[in-house]
């Protein structure tokens, strides 16, 4: 057994009327996906129960987007996959090369992993309309993202870490390259067991705009550590952070700093942003 080795351009297009009537289902032997220096447009089905830390690149439970690949995603659900990180879907870079993935009208639900629940990205990600929800990680219960990221129309809701970033963790492996713009989106239900329970900010550029962040929650561990625990909202160690029209609301941090927002380091800048305590 083992997985799709996608080595060539290719279109993959399920059968039905839905993404639940086509299912890629792995097993647990493998990823669903692999996406290796090609063009590859998915559309219309389900990936399930991939597990990379069976094989040597435990990157990518659902699919795993090398460097010098393309894969647009449209209509595809990614559910109860397991990684090392990204438990659904890992988007690599390496240098000047990214990943470049599309995730439209898709679903990424159930999954898990030790870094990115739902998404791990070093390249170049775009999500439209998505809904990524009860994903869990040990770091970064929905997305660990160090790359360039764009999160349109989409939620991001119940899902859990251990420790930071129980939604969305903004980070950079390159602070150069790392700018992550969400617009008209809901960062919504999520926890973390330390700091950042929708956001944990810590490098890099970050933008939210027209947004909703509301109803997460943050040290629900109630540890205390140095640096600070921070940010039931959001939780900034580093970056530039920008806000504007949006709420932030109803979010909780057990102990610590900020239950709904919490500067250490970087810089922040509120445009009619609703802040409620």
């Amino acid at each position: 057994g083992g997985d799709f080795d996608l080595m060539a351009d290719i279109t993959l297009v399920g059968q039905g009327a839905l993404p639940s009537n086509t299912v890629i289902d792995a097993n647990g032997v493998d990823r669903g996906f692999h996406v290796l220096g090609v063009n590859v447009a998915m559309s219309n089905f389900t990936v399930t129960n991939g597990d990379a830390q069976v094989g040597a690149m435990m990157n990518g439970g659902g699919v795993l987007v090398n460097s010098n690949a393309t894969a647009n995603m449209n209509l595809v659900h990614l559910t109860n996959n397991n990684a090392d990180n990204g438990g659904a879907l890992y988007v690599d870079a390496f240098g000047p090369m990214l990943g470049v993935v599309s995730f439209t009208n898709g679903v990424a639900n159930g999954n898990t992993a030790m870094e990115g629940g739902a998404f791990y990205s070093k390249g170049d990600l775009t999500i439209g309309n998505g809904s990524l929800t009860n994903n869990s990680a040990t770091e970064s219960g929905g997305i660990y993202s160090e790359g360039v990221m764009v999160v349109n129309d989409s939620v991001i809701a119940n899902n859990t870490a251990v420790q930071n970033a129980g939604g969305m963790q903004v980070a950079a492996f390159d602070p150069a390259l790392s700018t992550v713009r969400i617009t008209r989106s809901s960062i919504q239900n999520n926890v973390a067991g330390v700091s950042g329970g929708g956001i944990y900010h810590t490098a890099g550029a970050l933008t939210v705009r027209d947004s909703t962040i509301s109803g997460n929650i943050a040290n629900t561990t109630n540890t205390l550590i140095n640096p600070p625990v921070i940010g039931g909202g959001i939780g900034n160690m580093g970056g530039s952070l920008e806000v504007i029209n949006t709420t932030i609301s109803g979010n909780t941090i057990t102990t610590g700093a900020g239950g709904a927002f919490a500067l250490i380091n970087g810089t922040a800048n509120f445009v009619n942003a609703t802040v409620a305590f």
